[in-house]
């Protein structure tokens, strides 16, 4: 081990622990393409409507974002829900002052009405391309897309000062995450880690603490969550 290191490798989670695993609302899109003001807020407070009920941190970001938007405009904040239904790993529907809203994956919004239009796809796929997670709002009877908002983490603003200090150390440096492959990316790029592993099960982190280990490195984890603790007990 180099300097004196007792490991030679760190493998480190990603949301909370070299991100701040605080969302934000970085982009609103509608038909007319980016959306500000009255539309922006709009589309904002039907989505919140539905998602003030959850402690998903995607859904915590476009509450606090529509809260932003009423406090800079007349619109109000808070808007009345009926007939609210949670959909497991999809998103969430109700009657928004009567209208009908959902808010969800973008596959799930897709399938409910019939394919997203091409304005939408791309404001997804723009999305997606650096990093970024998406919620789609559909609204209406029959159901039209009506927003694609996409939400970002913030990267912690020690996290490359302490990467950089690794590599001068001598150590390996690897993310290590359930998140897509190109929000770790985003990532990885920002704060210039080493390697990345992405979209692999709390399991499958443990599965990478011992494959370094096989390889003949002293490995150490760092990591915030009760997901972590098993590559977290696993690591030298």
């Amino acid at each position: 081990i180099q300097d004196g290191t007792p490991f030679d490798v760190v493998l480190m989670d990603k949301t909370g622990t070299l991100t701040t695993g605080e969302m934000s609302v970085v982009d609103v899109v509608t038909a007319g393409g980016a959306a500000t003001g009255a539309e922006r807020g709009e589309a904002l407070r039907l989505a919140a409507a539905l998602e003030a009920g959850s402690q998903h941190p995607i859904a915590s970001a476009i509450v606090a974002a529509a809260a932003a938007a009423s406090a800079a405009s007349a619109v109000a904040a808070v808007a009345a829900v009926d007939d609210f239904d949670s959909h497991a790993g999809l998103g969430v529907s109700g009657l928004v002052e009567g209208r009908p809203v959902a808010v969800g994956r973008a596959a799930w919004i897709a399938e409910r009405v019939g394919g997203l239009p091409a304005w939408a796809e791309r404001a997804v796929q723009d999305a997606i391309g650096v990093g970024r997670a998406v919620a789609v709002v559909e609204e209406g009877d029959p159901g039209e897309v009506a927003a694609v908002i996409a939400v970002a983490d913030t990267v912690r603003p020690t996290s490359r000062a302490a990467i950089d200090a690794l590599r001068e150390m001598g150590v390996a440096s690897v993310l290590v995450t359930g998140d897509s492959l190109a929000a770790a990316g985003a990532v990885a790029a920002a704060i210039g880690v080493d390697d990345v592993v992405a979209e692999v099960l709390p399991a499958g982190k443990v599965d990478v603490v011992h494959d370094w280990k096989r390889r003949g490195h002293v490995v150490a984890m760092v990591g915030d969550g009760i997901n972590d603790a098993g590559a977290l007990a696993s690591a030298d």
